[in-house]
């Protein structure tokens, strides 16, 4: 069954044996949204041996310049120790997103 109006304009609504004349009931054309948390990571500046995501990735990291630095599979973090002083991107493989990561 169906819920909608007989004619445009209408107040009252009635209830259709079949679909909806003319329009589709199907979800299929309604996106779907992720439940998703933009990604973090922290501490941000760092000066430490590690960083932490607050959402376990896989990406790589990038040097200002764009020459990658590391790639990495399904963590929550990664060590940073041998990572010059600098700006680098942070890039999830996933969906795409990009963090900027300083490093003292």
């Amino acid at each position: 069954y169906s819920f909608g109006r007989q004619a445009d304009g209408m107040a009252a609504w009635i209830e259709f044996e079949y679909p909806t004349p003319f329009y589709s009931n199907l979800s299929t054309d309604v996106e779907e949204l992720e439940n998703s948390v933009s990604l973090s990571v922290y501490p941000n500046p760092s000066n430490g041996d590690e960083v932490f995501f607050n959402q376990r990735i896989t990406g790589q990291v990038y040097n200002i310049s764009g020459v990658l630095v590391k790639s990495f599979q399904n963590k929550w973090s990664i060590p940073v120790y041998d990572f010059q002083s600098g700006i680098y991107i942070v890039r999830n493989e996933k969906n795409g997103e990009s963090v900027k990561l300083v490093i003292q």
